[in-house]
């Protein structure tokens, strides 16, 4: 009977730590596919903006809104590509109330971005570093006549980095642009051939998710039949607060300098103060 007794104990200490082994490696292999569960590298952008501007009287000359959809792909932590399309909608007043160019609801333009990211400032202590071409498709057979241009292309450098306490150089908001337009039979004195834009956009983290920015930049702007090329320079303040996927962000801008449409050399505009513009924008990104 001692014997069966010692059997029988031994056989049911063996099959407890089997089940309890099993139950670990149940558990561990569940672990396990959690941790190798594909990353989902499709990406959606989605965002409306609601933009108002005033003339040198303080007067309200209207309002502009547009809807963009954007989805893309993450091919690699460098490389991501996406496509998208925007409408537009415009109404203005004043003497602007009955032009067609002014007061118009049109599908605008479709869009194909590449993106490459070569380097992190954690890697090189210098600058978060982004490269990427755009290329645009006008869509209104209407501004096409009317700019003589179907479309552009765009080479953009995007920098960012830490700056000192919680002040960052904006690395989504800080770039350098050459934009070259595709014009067509259409083209005339005002038509656009290129344009060159650095903007710089030191920004202030008040708290995780929320942030107070300062953006200035330079436009300069070449025509077709080189006549009475644009350069101005424009100061933003903004808001932006991050809800998860989620942001919203207020904008105020000033015209600080112009050269009139080309007409003198750059310099400060004193209706800046009165010509100034407000947006509001909010986006998600899935």
């Amino acid at each position: 009977m001692k014997k069966l007794g010692l059997i029988l104990g031994l056989f049911l200490t063996t099959l407890l730590y089997a089940q309890t082994s099993s139950q670990g490696i149940i558990k561990a292999k569940l672990q396990t596919i959690r941790i190798k569960k594909p990353a989902n590298h499709f990406v959606l952008k989605l965002e409306t903006e609601m933009y108002t501007k005033r003339d040198d009287r303080n007067d309200i000359q209207g309002n502009e809104s547009y809807l963009l959809i954007e989805p893309g792909y993450k091919f690699s932590s460098k490389f991501s590509a996406r496509i998208g399309a925007s409408y537009k909608s415009k109404e203005m007043g004043g003497t602007k109330k009955n032009k067609e160019s002014d007061n118009r609801d049109h599908f605008e333009t479709s869009f194909i971005k590449l993106l490459y990211k070569p380097t992190k400032f954690k890697t090189n202590k210098i600058a978060d570093v982004r490269l990427q071409i755009r290329f645009y498709s006008d869509q209104d057979d209407f501004f096409k006549r009317r700019y003589g241009s179907d479309g552009n292309y765009q080479l953009r450098a995007y920098f960012g980095r830490p700056l000192f306490g919680n002040f960052y150089l904006n690395k989504y908001t800080t770039y350098l642009r050459y934009k070259n337009y595709f014009n067509n039979e259409y083209v005339g004195n005002y038509s656009r051939d290129y344009e060159l834009r650095a903007r710089l956009s030191p920004t202030y983290a008040i708290d995780k998710g929320f942030d107070f920015g300062t953006t200035f930049t330079y436009n300069h702007i070449f025509k077709v039949r080189q006549l009475n090329d644009e350069e101005e320079v424009d100061f933003d303040i903004s808001l932006r607060k991050q809800f998860g996927p989620y942001a919203i962000l207020g904008r105020i801008g000033f015209p600080i300098m112009s050269n009139n449409g080309g007409e003198t050399n750059l310099q400060n505009n004193p209706d800046a103060g009165k010509q100034f513009s407000y947006a509001l924008n909010l986006a998600a990104y899935l």
